[in-house]
């Protein structure tokens, strides 16, 4: 369980740098006489120079001497392999030595090990020990640490309150996931009353940090009215400087916006541009509308083969509604041959999600029997679907009753009842 990386900042503690009341000649004479605090400070000073073999040479002297630093130290760069090649064995010698003297980085880090079984056999009991000793000493990244061990119930018994508690104070030291971490708590409700002006108020003060998750979220509160008046314009203002930051939900839905023309100026063009980049990170409801885009024209250049390429990307990670359209493209011939058998298989994965346009389809396909062998049983189970998701389909089921023998119907809604109710279990399971 890791609650932010240390791995970048441990070499460049500023606090280590030569000052100009310490000449670097000052270090390295007193490091050469044997001062710990100097041989790590030296150490720091080639590290910044990219030497790390001198860097190393320095800690371990000062690390040998006890400097709880330089323990530490040398711990992450073996467990993380920074500019040294993975050592765990190392790693922990180094971080116990640091933990020995209560150092707060080095129990987190310890802790993390114990979390993910990293050189040493899983254990969340020791893991959590060592956070709760690292958090007590207003670590962040351990407070949030212990924060999710209480959310998720591991190593301790589920408690949502306690959670809160420990988030708060990441939040309160200004660490941008805790306070992103308390806001999702006051969202939800877990832990705590629920209060979205409050959630509204922590994620800001996250997203003020540039967390990127954070400024979608505060856009998407302005988008629906929470906590705040709805105001499409600063939601727009979120999300384009969380899009900005490559959040692939922010560029959808800023491009949602764009296409609307809500909070700023309706642009196809604008909308399928940031629908790509969403696009093209994997998100399926961005594939699924630049799909649309290529199909209808909208903001680019007409171009079925391209829609088709976009609905299969959304529709084979099992987006219905690119399920749907793309079934439609084979349905109509758009960008592929024709083909109704394959029509329908795109139809059904779309309408076994609750669909409505895909099960009057197929309703409407089986019963006309457009390049498909008749069968009103299943035509006649489509449309109750249809009828249930707000299709009017009544017209369609009379049609439907004139060729069709009680036995056919009753068994048509005895298969329609078992598939609606597995389509809400599975909804209720999401």
């Amino acid at each position: 369980m890791k609650f932010g990386s240390i791995a970048v900042i441990i070499l460049l503690f500023t606090a280590s740098f030569v000052s100009a009341e310490q000449s670097l000649q000052d270090i390295v004479t007193s490091a050469r006489g044997g001062d710990p605090a100097s041989q790590y400070k030296l150490g720091c000073t080639y590290a910044k120079n990219k030497d790390f073999v001198e860097a190393i040479r320095w800690y371990e002297k000062a690390a040998n001497l006890g400097y709880a630093d330089a323990q530490f130290m040398l711990g992450t760069m073996y467990a993380q392999a920074i500019e040294v090649k993975q050592d765990l064995p190392k790693a922990l010698l180094w971080l116990r030595k640091a933990v020995e003297q209560n150092h707060p980085q080095a129990q987190f880090l310890l802790g993390n090990m114990y979390a993910d079984g990293k050189g040493v056999e899983q254990n969340f009991t020791q893991a959590m020990d060592l956070y709760i000793k690292s958090a007590n000493q207003n670590h962040p990244q351990a407070q949030c640490a212990v924060a999710g061990m209480y959310d998720l119930g591991i190593g301790v018994k589920k408690d949502c309150a306690e959670a809160v508690k420990w988030y708060r104070k990441a939040a309160d030291l200004g660490y941008a996931t805790g306070q992103y971490l308390l806001a999702c708590s006051y969202y939800g409700g877990e832990g705590v009353e629920q209060d979205y002006t409050q959630a509204l108020f922590w994620y800001k003060k996250a997203a003020q940090q540039g967390d990127a998750a954070a400024q979608f979220l505060v856009g998407n509160m302005y988008a629906q009215a929470q906590g705040c008046k709805e105001d499409f314009v600063e939601a727009c203002k979120w999300y384009r400087k969380s899009a900005d930051a490559g959040y692939a939900l922010a560029q959808y839905n800023l491009g949602a916006n764009y296409a609307a023309g809500k909070g700023v100026p309706k642009d196809d063009s604008e909308a399928a541009k940031l629908y790509l980049k969403a696009a093209q990170q994997g998100y399926p409801p961005a594939q699924s509308d630049l799909g649309v885009n290529y199909a209808s024209g909208w903001g680019v250049e007409q171009d079925y083969l391209e829609a088709v390429k976009w609905f299969r990307k959304a529709a084979e990670s099992g987006y219905e509604n690119a399920q749907y359209n793309l079934g439609c493209m084979y349905d109509q011939g758009k960008g592929v041959v024709a083909d109704p058998e394959e029509a329908v298989i795109w139809y059904t994965k779309a309408a076994k999600q609750g669909n409505a346009k895909a099960q009057f389809s197929l309703a409407t396909m089986y019963f006309q029997t457009t390049g498909l062998e008749e069968n009103y049983v299943e035509a006649y189970k489509w449309a109750i679907l249809a009828g249930a998701n707000g299709f009017d389909v009544e017209k369609l089921k009379q049609d439907m009753k004139a060729k069709m023998s009680k036995d056919q119907i009753r068994t048509a809604q005895i298969n329609a009842k078992k598939l609606i109710d597995e389509i809400e279990k599975s909804k209720q399971q999401q």
